[in-house]
């Protein structure tokens, strides 16, 4: 709000009645715009939207070629036959680009008064990325870099108008020139009173000379003659370039850099003070990466699918699509993993809760947490095996009873005697076994005792 009135009291724009504004999509300028300059055009840049368009899923050659055809016809009716090919496509894209106001984003319903047909800012997001190192630094430093380069850049755009020997600038001289190369094509047929017919098979348009206006909007538009226009004009021995708008005149492009950005006088130059120098804040490293985007307003990231640390913005899952949580905590997968662990197979001699008949889980810890390589660690343990068939089958279990002193267990198990640093890390730090693990060596102490 603030910038806009002094927006407006500097240009004496007014309620601007003959401004035109290009943005991109910024709500809070929207809102500012629509109560301080009612009057005011106020475009969105078709780049923005695209981009937006593209992240609703909608890529793909043929809808980037339909897009820009749509928000470039000048007219209503191509408009729309652009907008029948996307809904033909996808009625989705279509509501989505209807949603955005087409008012604003195509020059089908631009107003003529600014002569200009741009759909983009793309000079504002020029001097952005001029700018980018200077947004990076103090707010007097990063000021002073700005006024130096709009400074220089007046005085050299001021001296490349001067060496110009032409009526119009060049760049408009080349649009003109590649539209003299198209009109050969086009049927001339008079009329009468300045109005022409001109023809290219189903396509014909009226072009009115005096009002410098044609049928398919595009020389209002612009202040350009269009094709149609150009072979109206050669037909008549014509120069195109005496119908351009006085605004792409050379001598209105040395108006606009005529007033220079007047230098000024270094920090050395300035007054002494009789009060404390103000000396800048102590440089501290903050943790984390150094910002680089400007503070935005949390109101600015209703978009967002992941929580700034704002916490205004709302999650958004990525699996159902639904807001509040993310993909780790959905709803749908929590219950299918617990349809998975309903339906998976137990193994023989373990429940589904992971503990075994012995009351050892899958781990090798015990119900009471002591690990099972502990119990083999202690002297004097003793080790309950039953066995209820004759003879050693490979495939069944094995139970024996059997009583192993600290001699006989240390010579099965570990050839050396270990010391108190080792004692003491197994018993602070246990290692856990899997169940098949502490099977294989029980049959290892098995054997050693038959031995």
């Amino acid at each position: 709000m603030w910038f806009i009135d002094l927006l407006l009291e500097d240009i004496e724009m007014g309620d601007g009645r003959v401004l035109t504004i290009i943005s991109d999509q910024h709500k809070g300028l929207m809102e500012a715009v629509k109560e301080r300059a009612p009057s005011c055009e106020h475009r969105n840049c078709s780049r923005h939207i695209f981009a937006n368009f593209k992240k609703k899923g909608f890529t793909g050659v043929e809808f980037r070629r339909l897009f820009w055809r749509a928000a470039k016809a000048t007219t209503v009716s191509t408009f729309r036959s652009y907008m029948r090919e996307i809904r033909t496509m996808s009625t989705e894209a279509y509501e989505h680009l209807i949603e955005r106001d087409p008012n604003t984003w195509c020059r089908a319903f631009f107003e003529p008064k600014s002569c200009c047909d741009a759909v983009e800012n793309g000079i504002s997001e020029s001097f952005n990325a001029t700018i980018v190192e200077a947004l990076k630094k103090p707010i007097i430093t990063m000021l002073e870099e700005i006024r130096l380069y709009v400074m220089e850049r007046m005085y050299n755009q001021k001296i490349k108008g001067h060496k110009w020997d032409m009526e119009i600038c060049p760049s408009i001289r080349k649009r003109i020139e590649k539209m003299i190369e198209q009109q050969r094509y086009w049927d001339f047929i008079p009329s009468g009173e300045e109005e022409y017919e001109v023809k290219l098979a189903h396509q014909v348009y009226v072009v009115h000379l005096e009002s410098k206006t044609c049928g398919c909007r595009a020389w209002h538009l612009s202040g350009i003659p269009c094709v149609h226009a150009i072979a109206a004009i050669l037909y008549l021995n014509g120069n195109a370039e005496d119908y351009v708008a006085v605004w792409f005149k050379t001598s209105m492009f040395g108006s606009c850099y005529w007033y220079p950005v007047k230098p000024i006088n270094g920090a050395n130059m300035w007054p002494d003070v009789l009060c404390d120098p103000i000396l800048p804040p102590r440089r501290r490293r903050m943790p984390g990466r150094p910002k680089v985007n400007r503070m935005k307003c949390p109101t600015e990231n209703e978009g967002r699918h992941t929580i700034n640390k704002t916490g205004m913005s709302i999650s958004r899952c990525s699996n159902c699509h639904q807001e509040g949580h993310n993909k780790r905590r959905c709803p749908l997968l929590t219950k299918a993993n617990k349809a998975t662990v309903g339906e998976g197979v137990v193994e023989e001699g373990v429940s589904q809760d992971g503990i075994s008949e012995d009351g050892v889980n899958e781990d090798g810890v015990s119900e009471d947490g002591i690990g099972e390589e502990e119990a083999v660690e202690e002297g004097n343990q003793e080790v309950h095996i039953e066995d209820h068939q004759e003879g050693v089958v490979e495939d069944e279990a094995h139970h024996i009873e059997f009583v192993q002193d600290e001699a006989n267990h240390e010579e099965a198990v570990d050839h050396h005697e270990p010391d108190f640093d080792e004692v003491h890390h197994h018993q602070h730090q246990p290692v856990f076994f899997s169940s098949i693990s502490l099977q294989t060596k029980g049959d290892y102490l098995l054997r050693g005792l038959r031995n």
